[in-house]
């Protein structure tokens, strides 16, 4: 009976969230949803907006945070040993101790995002955080999402939902556009060694007359 309700609840988190989720149009020009069931919090800092439900021990707590990355997201894969000891860094200056890292890819908006998913132990509770960036202009976005490690696989469900309610305009080029651009820049080439190579012979032409 577990096993079906946890399934039931993944399967209601891949649908569209509710038309009264929170539509949050951020300053910094991109704007997604916010379930219902996820309350505004006061900042933990400037720029780090925060929801959530429920206490730490109780399985329905939940933690949305959206911050600034404070800059531009390079298109290239990420080293994992760097975000790894980044994050075991940010983690150490809390008191915390970063159990295990794991990796998935989703697609939003035609871009492949690798996704960090993190557990460690809080107040002697066992959590998993999913995290992601998304690469708006002017400033990627940081997205993470807290809950009990037990409810893992709803967790993902959730996170994956409000990640594709998520519009601004990106600094990545998908890969079709990035085929075109590649084209483009063949022909380019191709056009000006064409033009490399008739100079001469034009040149021959007039210094002949």
């Amino acid at each position: 009976m577990t096993f079906l309700l946890r399934s039931l609840a993944v399967a209601l988190a891949l649908l569209p969230i509710a038309g009264d989720a929170e539509i949050v149009e951020d300053a910094r020009g991109f704007s997604f949803d916010v379930p219902p069931t996820l309350s505004a919090l006061p900042e933990l800092m400037p720029g780090v907006r925060t929801w959530g439900r429920g206490a730490i021990a109780q399985p329905s707590f939940r933690r949305l945070t959206v911050s600034g990355f404070g800059g531009r997201l390079p298109q290239q894969p990420a080293n994992h040993a760097i975000v790894e000891e980044s994050a075991r860094v940010a983690a150490g200056q809390s008191g915390l101790t970063i159990d295990s890292f794991a990796y998935r890819t989703v697609t939003w908006r035609d871009l492949e995002i690798e996704l960090l998913i993190e557990r460690t132990h809080i107040a002697d509770s066992e959590v998993v955080a999913v995290n992601g960036a998304l690469p708006f202009v002017p400033e990627a976005m940081l997205i993470g999402l807290m809950g009990p490690a037990s409810e893992a696989g709803a967790i993902d469900a959730e996170f994956d939902a409000i990640l594709a309610t998520f519009e601004g305009k990106s600094s990545w080029k998908t890969a079709t556009q990035r085929r075109d651009r590649a084209r483009g820049e063949a022909a380019g080439a191709l056009c000006g060694l064409l033009l490399l190579l008739a100079f001469p012979v034009a040149a021959w032409r007039l210094f002949r007359k």
